[in-house]
């Protein structure tokens, strides 16, 4: 079987991340590209490679499902959509929305969403008569690497995997077996113990100075409703350093293992390294998350993660 997947709007793909291990353990092809969705041709460009790959789904999360929902509508292919931003979006891509035809059109909400409204995207389909399935799950915005497995399994039938040696295994004991792999998530305790474990170790091998660490449950219970429509922006991080704070916050809602965790910590370190003026002039200069050099830095030095488990 072939799949495409589309990810967020600030979001980037990780080989490491359950979710895409998955997807390249369990299917023959997997379009899963790292997007810039504020380049003009990346419509066209998306909606070309899916075209030539004919996959059996394309599976996409807040904005990488409101394309989804788009370029499946355009060429008849099943879709799976994570809080697709049909609505409530930070900003409009240059897409192609004529000539969408019916389509099979599952959808999954978070319960706690508080980026994309599911209401508004339930009103947004059935104002322009688009019939679709819909179920939720326990969370928020960030999609939990078991829902998104379980999800893609069930919208497929998935009785049997066709893995790439050309074998088949029962689905539901593979997937089982992965799983075991996937922590369930945190308490904000057990978050608080690996960062009490890691943290120093961290700092040992990167430099610089230890810094605070704080863990809320998120940015919005932490801030509560001052500058809510900017945080909305923001896709809920999952963790931040805030230099005028001189902190490093946590939030343990969004951590579902103990890698997340130790990611966070060492991309969160590194910032607290660089110059932080720079850090700000680059942004305003036109530099954005998948290409400005700071966040690649830190990107970079998440890859060491496993030194510090």
């Amino acid at each position: 079987m072939k799949i495409a997947y589309l990810h967020g709007l600030e979001s980037t793909i990780n080989q490491k991340d359950p979710k895409i291990i998955f997807l390249n353990k369990n299917f023959d092809r997997v379009y899963s590209p790292t997007i810039n969705y504020r380049n003009d041709n990346t419509f066209n460009k998306l909606y070309k490679d899916i075209k030539s790959l004919n996959p059996d789904l394309i599976v996409g999360s807040s904005m990488g499902g409101y394309v989804s929902y788009l370029i499946g509508s355009k060429l008849s292919i099943p879709v799976l959509l994570f809080n697709p931003a049909v609505a409530d979006r930070a900003f409009d891509p240059i897409v192609d929305d004529s000539g969408l035809k019916k389509t099979k059109i599952n959808i999954r909400f978070g319960k706690s969403d508080s980026v994309i409204s599911g209401s508004a995207v339930r009103s947004f389909f059935k104002e322009n008569g688009v019939s679709f399935n819909h179920e939720t799950y326990n969370g928020g915005h960030r999609v939990p690497a078991d829902i998104f497995i379980d999800s893609i399994k069930e919208v497929l039938g998935m009785d049997e995997v066709h893995t790439k040696t050309g074998k088949s295994r029962r689905s539901i004991k593979r997937i089982r077996l992965f799983e075991e792999f996937i922590n369930e998530a945190h308490t904000q305790s057990s978050v608080e113990r690996i960062i009490k474990r890691s943290y120093p170790k961290i700092v040992k091998h990167l430099g610089g100075k230890k810094k605070q660490v704080e863990v809320h449950h998120d940015i919005y219970s932490r801030l509560g409703a001052v500058g809510i429509e900017d945080l909305m922006k923001q896709n809920n991080p999952s963790a931040e350093y805030s230099p005028v704070d001189d902190i490093i916050y946590i939030y343990w809602s969004a951590m579902h293992s103990d890698e997340e965790i130790i990611r966070s910590l060492l991309h969160e370190h590194t910032h607290t390294l660089q110059d932080q003026q720079m850090f700000k002039k680059m942004y305003d200069d036109g530099f954005k998350y998948n290409d400005h050099p700071f966040e690649l830095a830190a990107l970079a030095s998440e890859e060491e993660w496993q030194l510090f488990k």
